[in-house]
């Protein structure tokens, strides 16, 4: 059987001769290399010795207490750092993707957000350093976020900070702060677009209501706030509010990660208001390696939005 520490192509040369004519190279001594090395200066001479008898010529030249690489010495040398450098780092991908963590992390968020703000750099980050782990996606109206992080469909959900207010059953930590605007119909409003908030004065603001509709609460301080006539709609899903907003029916409170801020049938105003943003999880959720991806992807997406 043929030891492990010989290298196909030259049955007698081996891993210790190739490393100890690399150091020698580099080091420019054998004296040095041995040094380096925590051998004897014997130790090395003899070893590249070897080395230059299997291969059929002379690596080095040597000249009084220094040894010069010959032209072949110095192509041998070019060609094995090539290959020990590539094999230093299959080694090295190979130990990162086993020690990588594995599975899923589902985000939830909410549903008319524009998620590419903050899902595309969570995604570039865990491809860079955990390429096992899957990220998926799920929408969800502000108020089922909480219920889908209970029932578990999704381990972490970024929503309105007021969303997690209360929940002692949850942990969260704030991402950002979004800035508050109205999204009106370009085709019924958009003459008035220059005149700020008066445009819409008596103009409806449409909102989802419901007693579990935390942008709904929210929005009713903003309304007192600016005098805006707001209107909450109870039982309405976010959809049926669109639709309305585009037919005229009324403007909508948005903040600016609403997707809808891009779409050319809406015009979009500031109205100087700000909405803080959380990202929340489980206080039950088992220390591990999902625990370690929650922390890590939480950590990711405050660093991506600031």
């Amino acid at each position: 059987m043929v030891s492990s520490n010989y290298v196909g192509g030259c049955a007698a040369v081996t891993l210790t001769q190739i490393n100890y004519f690399l150091t020698a190279a580099e080091q420019g001594s054998f004296s040095s290399a041995a040094e380096r090395l925590f051998v004897s200066q014997p130790a090395v001479s003899k070893q590249i010795a070897m080395l230059e008898s299997e291969l059929g010529f002379q690596l080095f030249s040597r000249t009084d207490h220094r040894v010069r690489l010959t032209e072949n010495g110095q192509a041998m040398y070019s060609a094995l750092r090539r290959c020990t450098d590539e094999i230093r780092d299959i080694i090295s991908n190979i130990r990162r993707n086993s020690d990588s963590f594995s599975g899923e992390l589902r985000i939830g968020c909410v549903a008319l957000w524009k998620a590419s703000l903050f899902f595309t750099p969570l995604r570039e980050y865990f491809a860079e350093h955990h390429a096992g782990v899957r990220l998926s996606l799920e929408a969800y109206e502000p108020p089922e976020l909480v219920e889908a992080l209970r029932r578990r469909d999704v381990d972490i959900a970024l929503s309105y900070d007021r969303s997690f207010s209360g929940k002692n059953d949850l942990f969260s930590t704030h991402i950002k702060t979004l800035e508050c605007g109205l999204l009106y119909s370009l085709d019924h409003f958009q003459s008035r677009a220059g005149e700020g908030l008066q445009a819409f004065d008596g103009v409806p603001v449409l909102v989802g209501g419901g007693d579990e509709n935390v942008f709904a609460r929210m929005s009713e301080r903003v309304f007192q706030a600016y005098g805006l006539p707001g209107k909450t709609l109870p039982g309405r899903r976010m959809s049926s509010i669109v639709m309305d907003a585009f037919c005229g029916r009324g403007v909508m409170l948005v903040t600016e990660w609403n997707h809808l801020v891009d779409n050319s049938g809406f015009g979009y105003t500031p109205i100087g208001r700000e909405f803080p943003v959380s990202a929340a999880y489980l206080r039950s959720e088992s220390a591990g390696q999902k625990l370690l991806l929650i922390n890590e992807a939480v950590w990711t997406l405050k660093n991506s939005c600031e």
